[in-house]
């Protein structure tokens, strides 16, 4: 049963994997600095390369593929500039999604060249992904695959007799087809690895939860966010956040009485009722031994819901040494504490905790010595 299970587990990863792959999350992809180099760079080079085939059509009198090339030299330039100056990364890609459409099009319909044909219109299912993103490579793709079948399988083939050979015509959107299967699972293998290097270094093994090096990272990651939206004079996507402290309560009196054993299922059944209760969150992490942080940009609604989730699951646990659980939460939110920084709300949502933990062992006949 567990080779079964494990394969389930296996096939699970990658349909989500490729969920993730096709869906990302847009707020954490467009705040990453590194990924607006990444674009630039992308659009700068294809506006440099279609400048050099401008130059070389020029010499040679192609009047047509001079209009073309100098198309693609003004879009590309234009998407470096958005992305680069003014950090609209969706924009700049919509452009250079479209130029690469109309490019690869002109050269399918007009090129008369079977060869040349091969060589740009392959490279879309193996650069699209790269230079824009996996959602609109596969889109990409897609139109390519649905305008070689038009061109080759229906009547529209006896405008393009005399530009392709008849094997060419017949055999080509199979090997395209082909290309881009082949493409987009060498992507998926790669995120799969990545996947599973991460979660080596960014998750608990112990509780499955993101550790300490991933929630600095987010952390880190606001902040730097935060500080370029204020220096833009925009509102940051991190605008709206609230932080939650969580801390188990009794666990060394548990360790003292019953065993490790017994604390190391308090710290499990703490982390499974937290992760159920606070699902849709930017991170939930183990930050120590029985600490856990929560950040989260849901709505007071929603929040309030949430805890009293996590409230629900922890009156309801029971284990195997232990028949209770007992947390104690803080909370600090940047509607309550409007301008404060996201390590400022740590620090406050960690006091709060601590002062509710204060509460519980005064109301309690837990010695707060024996935590």
């Amino acid at each position: 049963m567990e080779p079964r299970r494990g394969k389930a587990q296996e096939t699970k990863l990658t349909l989500e994997l490729l969920r993730q792959l096709l869906r990302r999350d847009a707020k954490l992809e467009a705040s990453l600095k590194q990924d607006l180099r990444i674009k630039t760079f992308a659009a700068s080079f294809l506006a440099a390369v279609a400048l050099v085939l401008t130059i070389l059509n020029i010499v040679k009198g192609y009047t047509i593929m001079t209009i073309a090339t100098g198309i693609l030299v003004a879009g590309f330039t234009s998407a470096a500039v958005i992305v680069g100056k003014y950090k609209n990364r969706d924009l700049a890609m919509r452009i250079m999604a479209f130029m690469v459409m109309f490019m690869f099009t002109f050269f399918a319909l007009g090129a008369k060249n079977e060869g040349f044909a091969i060589l740009w219109i392959m490279l879309v299912p193996l650069l699209s992904s790269y230079i824009l993103n996996a959602r609109m490579g596969l889109m990409l793709s897609c139109y390519f695959e649905l305008l070689l079948i038009i061109m080759f399988y229906t009547p529209c083939r006896n405008f393009f007799e005399g530009s392709y050979s008849e094997t060419f015509m017949i055999r080509f959107p199979i090997l395209y087809l082909a290309t881009l299967v082949a493409s987009y699972v060498m992507i998926l293998h790669r995120e799969i690895y990545a996947s599973r290097v991460e979660r080596m270094a960014y998750y608990d093994g112990f509780t499955g939860l993101a550790n300490r090096r991933k929630y600095e990272e987010v952390i880190n990651e606001i902040a730097e966010v935060d500080r370029i939206a204020a220096s833009e004079g925009k509102k940051s996507p991190y605008a709206d956040v609230s932080v939650i402290v969580i801390d188990v309560n009794g666990l060394k009196a548990i360790n003292d009485s019953v065993g490790h054993d017994a604390g190391d299922e308090l710290i499990r059944g703490a982390a499974s009722c937290v992760s159920r209760s606070f699902l849709k969150s930017i991170v939930v992490a183990r930050t120590g031994g029985d600490e856990f942080c929560v950040i989260t940009d849901a709505d007071e609604k929603s929040l309030r819901e949430q805890f009293d989730n996590c409230n629900t699951y922890m009156k309801a646990w029971k284990g195997k040494y232990s028949d209770s659980l007992s947390m104690s939460f803080g909370l600090a939110s940047s509607n309550a504490y409007p301008g404060e920084s996201i390590r400022t709300l740590v620090k406050l949502a960690d006091n709060d905790m601590y002062k509710n933990k204060a509460a519980y062992y005064n109301t309690s006949e837990h010695d707060r010595r024996r935590r």
